[in-house]
């Protein structure tokens, strides 16, 4: 172990050896295994319910332990009894020294946990952030993301999780989750982290390449930045396009965006524009959708501000016939 730290300070060297010493006590392989995974989350606030939850991705012999709530509470107390984990409630956490000794000694097998890890993280992913108690949910995991991401984060790692869609959604979640709380700066990087994966992985056609520039534009617009809102939307514009044609519902979600950065800027006929083009689209789609009565709503509301004395209805319905001519 004094090898392994060099330089260190001695009663770091210490203290690592005492923690190996423990860890070599645990005899239990699902114990074991539990802790080689608490090495890549966050210090603290590890919820014991994320593991059962993600059983069915994690190796045997802990994924039978977990299936058993006896079992699993009899290998949680065996890694508390060396004092490798302290429990809270229903929540974990280990010491980060104790974390990185555990990380050390799993050597080649380092990156197979790491990628267990991220199964459990993205067993959690909810993008509905629509409650408060959902909210705090999705902020709590934002610690052990950061601590999952920072642990040998490399592009073939990356690469490797992302092709079962893992990686990607949770670092796009992550910045979501910042993105609700106002967080942009941090949203932003986390939505620049996920279309890193998603231009190398799925490549810069994709329609989910295409909701990754979305969600960057998006903060973009939230800062201020209407110039970079616009050439991030018209990015996403020009896939969706492309790829699902442009009378798809996507696309329309695109043009809907666009007009929204004009509308904000004060640029009423150029929003109107762009707000026609997203509504032809969704009117023939479904005229009670959801997002069709939004579009409409939107129109009339950059309508009237424009200071147009005709009637919207009137103008829209005469926008329609002219459709029909077309």
């Amino acid at each position: 172990m004094l090898k392994k730290f060099p330089g260190e300070d001695p009663t770091r060297q210490t203290v690592a050896t005492t923690w190996r010493i423990s860890i070599d006590k645990i005899e239990d392989q699902a114990a074991r295994q539990l802790l080689n995974l608490l090495a890549f989350f966050a210090p603290d606030g590890i919820q014991t319910s994320w593991f059962a939850a993600a059983a069915p991705s994690l190796p045997p012999p802990l994924r039978q332990a977990l299936a058993d709530n006896l079992q699993y509470d009899e290998i949680i107390e065996e890694i508390c009894r060396y004092s490798l984990a302290r429990r809270k409630d229903d929540s974990l956490g280990l010491h980060r020294l104790s974390q990185e000794v555990i990380r050390e000694e799993l050597g080649e097998e380092r990156e197979e946990w790491r990628q267990y890890a991220l199964a459990v993280l993205h067993q959690q992913v909810d993008s509905d952030f629509s409650t408060a108690e959902k909210r705090a949910r999705a902020t709590a995991l934002l610690p052990h993301i950061e601590a999952w991401a920072s642990v040998s984060e490399s592009m073939s790692a990356v690469g490797k999780s992302a092709a079962a869609g893992g990686t990607g959604s949770v670092f796009a979640f992550a910045g979501g989750v910042n993105y609700a709380a106002a967080n942009y700066a941090a949203a932003l990087r986390w939505y620049q982290k996920a279309l890193a994966i998603c231009e190398k992985v799925l490549g810069k056609e994709h329609p989910d390449t295409a909701i990754t520039y979305n969600n960057i534009a998006a903060v973009y617009g939230r800062q201020g930045d209407a110039s970079a809102a616009l050439r991030w939307y018209e990015k996403a514009l020009a896939i969706n396009e492309k790829v699902l044609g442009k009378e798809h519902p996507h696309t329309a979600a695109s043009y809907n965006n666009i007009a929204g950065v004009y509308d904000s800027q004060g640029d009423y006929a150029e929003a109107l524009r762009w707000y026609e083009k997203a509504y032809r689209i969704m009117r023939r789609f479904s005229e009670n959708h959801p997002n069709t009565k939004t579009l409409s709503n939107n129109m009339k509301s950059a309508y009237e501000k424009s200071g147009n004395p005709q009637p919207f209805d009137t103008w829209l319905e005469a926008a329609m016939r002219q459709e029909g001519k077309n």
